[in-house]
């Protein structure tokens, strides 16, 4: 689903990185994606990681904000699936270390909760735009 200020087109600014949020609870995807939009990102969601990879085979995605845990296809699983995965920072109520994926170490990892600020600087440096989120 693409939505809100969040479309599948591309702005100016931060508004030309597309992010799409996967994660499998409603309200937890539709939080994330208002507080990365509220950063003038353009904002897609997917509820697992099936839904990520339709996404992604037409949407130009910049960066996933991605969920570890996830019904029929989880995070480690969609990425392994994917050739060039874009930067990924991973948004999870998992440490990385009890995910057990050794190749997490490239990945940002964000621990659930977190707060809006984290998160959008978090974006930000993971895909090389200065720390500032407005």
């Amino acid at each position: 689903m693409v939505s809100g200020t969040r479309d599948d087109t591309r702005g100016e600014g931060h508004g030309a990185v597309d992010v799409l949020v996967v994660d499998d609870d409603e309200d937890v995807r539709a939080s994330t994606g208002e507080i990365i939009s509220s950063g003038g990102y353009t904002v897609a969601e997917a509820a697992d990681g099936l839904e990520a990879l339709e996404l992604l085979g037409h949407l130009d995605v910049g960066i996933i904000v991605l969920d570890i845990q996830m019904p029929r296809l989880g995070g480690f699983a969609l990425l392994a699936r994917l050739d060039h995965p874009p930067p990924t920072v991973i948004l999870s109520a998992f440490g990385l270390d009890e995910a057990g994926d050794e190749e997490t170490k490239a990945l940002v990892h964000l621990q659930k909760p977190t707060t809006p600020e984290e998160l959008l600087l978090t974006i930000a440096g993971a895909i090389g735009l200065p720390g500032d989120s407005a």
